[in-house]
């Protein structure tokens, strides 16, 4: 194998692929897979839980191969060149790289028969997304995924389709975050487990409308020259829709912009907080003082329709995580009984947070 490629190509390519790479050492899947024929340049990268294909005809092949290179030791080459044309060949158990006077040579493997098979479509369902909507529907829930929770199902988030709704959702146990999205037209019943390492990487890779294609085992992105996949959590999500409440004792209408500064203030000390909300507004402080021989208090001044005053433990991040995540300059605070679980919204995003005992 022997091409010529632009170095902002190259790079442009193997930024996209890099997170895909297995990190656990010398094997096959910490390799990138790089094959050169009929004019195009294909290259793999697979962690075996979800991989990337992505093709390109801007380059110039010489002669056509596929090989296995090491793909830390590759993007360690490739990063410093300058931004010009690059020479790949593969001679004798190395990939060649060359650029004017500059030449490194990086470890390959020949045994690219081994390399995992990505999936096939076949007889697979489809179904349309507006690629904003995907997006925004993501990037809401990803912070309360924890990736490394015992529970399997809960390393993902969920999609979910029912009564013309989609919703996107995600719970670490101590927070649950649902976004709502209407949709129209017929739309049958739906759930999908997507792994979060999937759902950060969508957003990243495709811009436009897109569409889903998926079976049991994978969901399948396959749009211009990119093919994507990652395999589903196979495993029942917990049912959500009982956690939320469906109606307040006490709701308030808040200033997102005053809560966001003084919580901020707060978690520069710790970010187990203390709300105290009355008549005269909130006031916020932190916990534990006797362990962190430090305090922080301040308040915010707002009229509270709060015959006395009502208190709850909070981890300020889960409460910042839903504030940085709305767009409107206000939000609401719903809540049925002192330090239980409180409710926040906004528009189509809620967020349910469980309170620390006090």
């Amino acid at each position: 194998m022997k091409l010529l490629i632009d170095k902002s190509d190259l790079e442009r390519i193997l930024g996209s692929l890099s997170p895909f790479l297995d990190k656990r050492g010398d094997t096959l899947t910490s390799n990138f897979y790089l094959e050169a024929k009929d004019g195009e340049l294909i290259f793999k990268a697979t962690n075996l839980k979800s991989g990337l294909s992505i093709k390109t005809s801007s380059v110039a092949i010489e002669t056509d191969g596929a090989t296995l290179v090491d793909g830390a030791r590759f993007l360690q080459v490739v990063k410093p060149l300058k931004r010009d044309t690059i020479t790949l060949h593969q001679n004798d158990g190395e990939l060649v790289v060359q650029q004017g006077r500059s030449r490194f040579k990086v470890k390959t493997n020949s045994n690219t028969n081994g390399f995992y098979s990505f999936p096939k479509i076949d007889n697979m369902s489809r179904l349309p997304f507006n690629g904003e909507l995907l997006r925004n529907g993501f990037e809401k829930i990803t912070p309360s995924i924890d990736g490394n929770s015992p529970k399997y199902e809960l390393t993902g988030g969920l999609i979910s389709i029912s009564e013309n709704s989609l919703f996107f959702v995600s719970t670490d146990t101590k927070r649950l975050t649902v976004v709502e999205e209407k949709i129209e037209g017929d739309s049958s019943d739906l759930e999908l487990i997507i792994p979060r390492q999937a759902i950060i990487e969508i957003p990243k890779l495709f811009h436009s409308n897109i569409e889903f294609i998926y079976n049991e085992e994978f969901l399948i992105i396959e749009a211009g020259d990119m093919f994507f996949f990652t395999k589903l959590i196979n495993g029942q999500y917990p049912n959500w829709k009982r956690i939320i409440p469906t109606e307040y004792t006490q709701t308030f209408e808040l200033d997102k912009g005053e809560f966001v500064q003084n919580l901020k203030l707060i978690s520069t000390v710790t970010p187990e907080t203390k709300l105290t909300l009355s008549s005269n507004g909130v006031a916020f402080e932190t916990l534990d003082y006797t362990s962190l021989n430090s305090k922080a208090e301040t308040s915010i001044e707002t009229p509270l329709n709060l015959d006395s005053t009502i208190e709850f433990g909070a981890n300020s991040k889960f409460i910042l995580d839903f504030l940085s995540s709305i767009e409107s300059d206000s939000f609401h605070f719903g809540f049925n009984e002192p330090n239980r679980p409180f409710t926040l919204w906004s528009d189509n995003i809620k967020t349910v947070v469980m309170p620390i005992n006090l």
